[in-house]
């Protein structure tokens, strides 16, 4: 396997097991608090999302290194040490990291049935201080267009592996899928309509915990690829997307990463510019539609969002790209073809 399918599933088992040896870890010997962390793990089994549950063991890990090497209790953690543990990631990590951190901190000592540090207001300012220091910009992923999809297809070939990453990047962009949703999906997940279209259902999601279910539309030649796909690689039931090893043998369900290494891999193929990852088929999408003139609603149900608020990076790129200034470099032919006047193919 390669470009990152040897992980392709760290099992949820796995991740039980690392998050319970880390919680022990926290619990220092402590009993009581041992005992309180591991019911909560049984009361919390199935609840988070796949996502919040690596997140929560990424910060465990760090909290704990730190603590420890500042011989400090990670559990009942001093607010002191987590301002120090503050400052210490403003060295290095973004706004949106830190916050994802003392996150963690904080879930942590709800586990275990105790008052949190994360809540002193002595924290919140330094969270307010650092805010100032480094800003709380989040940089975004760099949108997949369709000419970009195409441009990565142009350097895949017609093996298994080739035709996998055509109907993957594909799917993605059509459904304006996250990794997890994207990866989710079954061969009877998607159906054919009359006219050669598809139906996707997307049976859980980011905004759908209990499993509610959206249906979302794929286009007639992405469900061409993934019948040329799915035939190549005599799958007829189950996960539609699988690893491929060097040898052409067809493994298991990839994991939603997955999606992030194909971009890049495929983008660096094609000589994209930097920054595409597996938010950039979703990007992208969002992208098109809003310099398309399609209105808000619509985007927002394609895309099964909740808050206007989340488009809002996304206005304000279309809002540059028709700024006077644009248009202005477009009447001077010293413009690049974006934006509505020339939608790229």
């Amino acid at each position: 396997m390669s470009d990152g399918e040897a992980e392709n599933d760290q099992a949820d088992g796995n991740r039980e097991e690392e998050l319970h040896r880390l919680l022990m870890v926290a619990a220092a010997g402590d009993k009581e608090i041992a005992e309180r962390l591991k019911a909560y793990l049984v009361a919390a089994r199935g609840v988070s999302a796949e996502n919040t549950v690596v997140a929560w063991i990424s910060g465990l890990r760090r909290w704990l290194t730190f603590a420890a090497a500042h011989q400090a209790p990670a559990l009942p953690g001093k607010w002191e040490t987590v301002v120090a543990y503050i400052d210490h990631l403003a060295e290095n990590c973004k706004y949106a990291t830190i916050e994802i951190r003392v996150w963690a901190i904080a879930r942590l000592h709800l586990a275990a049935r105790l008052p949190s540090p994360t809540a002193i207001v002595d924290v919140s300012l330094a969270m307010r201080r650092v805010a100032r220091q480094i800003g709380t910009a989040q940089k975004h992923a760099r949108g997949a267009w369709l000419h970009h999809i195409f441009a990565m297809h142009a350097k895949t070939d017609q093996s298994l592996r080739g035709l996998r990453d055509k109907a993957m990047t594909l799917l993605a962009y059509d459904l304006s899928a996250r990794e997890s949703e994207l990866m989710s999906l079954d061969v009877e997940d998607i159906v054919r309509t009359t006219n050669g279209n598809g139906i996707a259902t997307i049976r859980r999601s980011k905004t759908d915990q209990t499993g509610r279910g959206a249906k979302a539309y794929v286009a007639l030649d992405t469900m061409d690829a993934i019948d040329a796909w799915c035939d190549a690689a005599e799958i007829t039931t189950g996960a539609i997307f699988r690893s491929v090893n060097r040898w052409g043998t067809v493994g298991r369900r990839l994991s939603p990463r997955a999606l992030e290494y194909t971009a890049k891999r495929l983008a660096r193929l094609a000589r994209l510019a930097e920054g595409y990852s597996g938010h950039s088929f979703r990007a992208g999408a969002a992208q098109e539609m809003i310099y398309s003139g399609l209105t808000i609603p619509p985007i927002m149900i394609a895309q099964r969002r909740v808050d206007e608020r989340s488009l809002i990076p996304y206005l304000v790129d279309g809002e540059v790209e028709e700024s006077a200034m644009a248009q202005m470099a477009a009447l001077q032919g010293r413009a690049g073809g974006r934006g509505k006047r020339r939608r790229p193919r």
